[in-house]
């Protein structure tokens, strides 16, 4: 995975996120313990298993064309292509892989987006 083109925050960001995968998958964490770690990160299960519904964090509402091309191409590669507005003015993207959470993030924060406490 290639970090060079994301901002040193939240490139730090996806390197927890990816260790706290690593650990859940050598069965150093239980799903238990994953839980409020994925959580912090924006990350929330989905009633259908193997699935999560990712949320990014849209401060104030704003973004650029730019981040909304990222979004919509973000959905279509690792969500069901469906990216869906909050009334909190945030996007969720639902049916994302735990396989796919990583390169989500890439993509999303080389627009400069975060699900960080989303």
């Amino acid at each position: 995975m290639i970090l060079d083109t994301v901002r040193p925050e939240l490139r730090g960001d996806i390197e927890a996120v990816g260790a706290f995968l690593d650990e859940l998958r050598a069965g150093a964490l239980t799903e238990d313990e994953f839980r409020p770690k994925r959580l912090r990160f924006g990350i929330y299960g989905q009633r259908q298993p193997g699935v999560q519904m990712v949320r990014l964090k849209i401060p104030f509402g704003a973004v650029t064309p730019g981040q909304l091309r990222g979004i919509a191409d973000a959905a279509d590669a690792y969500a069901n292509g469906v990216a869906h507005a909050t009334t909190r003015q945030d996007f969720q993207l639902h049916f994302v892989k735990l396989d796919d959470v990583i390169p989500l993030l890439v993509r999303l924060a080389e627009e400069g987006l975060t699900t960080r406490e989303a």
